[in-house]
């Protein structure tokens, strides 16, 4: 791993186009790779019928194709601008291109799979008008799992973080202690998840990133998970509204998604650029723990006491690399090195993880040879019809007041694409766990 730091001083404040008074309060961007028109579209006539509208769309489309442009300008609305973004940088090149197109106060990049539930922009606007326009406003989220996700149990189900309808001040950097931590977040008196279509984040922060970085997210890594410290470290306040603002498709076609199960593909094609980590694997988990290392880094006044609990890492990693798609040298590879990398930890983690470890090795090994003998599909049926039946045990409303994160089946409720559950989520949360999402305090 002899990488180096990747320069990032390409842009700077001055870079920003000129605001004038009265310009709108939100620019929602939606970076894309201009390979999904169908789902661009539904993410742009997510925006539009907010019930705020105060906003301006800006779509960065990585490729340039006729289809996506057509796609996102069809509603003729002009708040709605399409850009093309320049070659020749990096996967990540479009959060920052986009952003230095936004002319609001605040920015939010929406993944353009996403769908932003209608009462989204009007629960921040609410939160920064009643708070001293603060530096970050962050909110919850549910997932949409299509039918052909790879968990067979998912399929065709709301997934539901809980949530508690209350509105606090959260201190930026015990968010970034939190994700640094690899803590669960997201369940009632928790911290934040912080997902990037669930915040909105001031034009003044932002600004701050790119005089001191020239970025806002690493753009050479195949994540952009770089994006949500360094937003994070640049941040003075930051207010919570626990209630759900988008839904995040979790598609079978996602990357986060596919991620384990069609590497040894993926990364034929693509590099998995590494510089920081002590893992080598491929998993999204690596990827993560890369795009923190290398943050840290770049903000060592900001963000050099903030420990990495690597322990925690490893819970996640070895539960990604059990059904890593990889070659049999590849597999010994990345076994002998996640020993080498446990045998660093403190005496009681170095216990504790080695006995998992050695629980997931047999288990890998029988994945891999799933995968070769091609009945890895039925194994996941199998493991999927099972989880199914352990998931009545327990009704919604008890997960809910349990801070416990579950799922419930939409299709009862003809929902056949997100689109159609993000129009009807409310419906089915009240309707499954009795909470109604569109009040900020409620009563189970």
């Amino acid at each position: 791993m002899t990488q180096s730091q990747p320069k990032t001083k390409n842009c700077s404040r001055k870079d920003f186009p000129k605001r004038s008074i009265g310009t709108m309060l939100f620019s929602i961007l939606i970076p894309t790779g201009g390979n999904r028109p169908v789902l661009i579209a539904m993410a742009v006539r997510s925006v539009l019928s907010q019930t705020c509208q105060d906003f301006e769309v800006v779509v960065a489309d990585v490729r340039g194709s006729a289809e996506t442009r057509e796609s996102v300008l069809a509603s003729g609305d002009s708040r709605i601008r399409y850009f093309v973004v320049p070659q020749g940088r990096g996967p990540n090149y479009s959060f920052d291109y986009s952003a230095l197109q936004a002319r609001g106060r605040y920015i939010l990049w929406l993944d353009d799979d996403n769908y932003l539930l209608p009462r989204a922009l009007a629960v921040f606007k609410s939160a920064i008008d009643s708070h001293d326009s603060p530096d970050i406003v962050t909110a919850s989220h549910l997932y949409y799992y299509d039918d052909v996700h790879p968990r067979h149990h998912l399929r065709n189900h709301l997934g539901i973080v809980p949530f508690d309808g209350r509105v606090r001040a959260v201190n930026p950097r015990e968010i970034i202690a939190a994700l640094f931590s690899f803590a669960h977040r997201g369940g009632q008196g928790e911290m934040p998840r912080f997902h990037t279509s669930a915040t909105a984040v001031s034009r003044e922060v932002v600004e701050r990133a790119f005089a001191r970085l020239g970025t806002v997210v690493f753009e050479s890594m195949p994540t952009n998970h770089s994006q949500q410290p360094i937003l994070l470290a640049f941040a003075r306040s930051c207010v919570f509204v626990d209630v759900p603002v988008v839904l995040v498709g979790r598609f079978g076609i996602s990357m986060s998604q596919a991620w384990s199960t069609a590497a040894r593909e993926r990364f034929k094609r693509e590099p998995f650029p590494l510089a920081e980590s002590p893992l080598i694997a491929p998993t999204y988990s690596n990827a993560l723990l890369e795009n923190f290392l290398r943050v840290k880094k770049a903000l060592p006044e900001l963000l050099g006491d903030v420990p990495i609990r690597l322990n925690r890492l490893l819970d996640m990693y070895l539960d990604e690399w059990v059904y890593l798609d990889m070659a049999a040298a590849d597999f010994f590879r990345n076994w002998v090195n996640l020993f080498r990398v446990i045998g660093t930890l403190d005496e009681q983690e170095r216990r504790s993880i080695r006995a998992r470890a050695r629980l997931a090795l047999p288990r890998g090994a029988m994945v891999f040879l799933a995968r070769w003998l091609c009945v890895n599909h039925y194994w996941r049926a199998l493991y999927g019809a099972r989880r199914r039946a352990q998931a009545t045990t327990i009704s919604p409303r008890e997960k809910m007041r349990r801070g416990v994160e579950f799922e419930v089946p939409y299709a009862r409720y003809k929902v056949r694409t997100i689109e159609d559950l993000g129009c009807r989520a409310r419906e089915v949360i009240f309707a499954e766990c009795g909470v109604d999402i569109a009040v900020a305090e409620y009563h189970a």
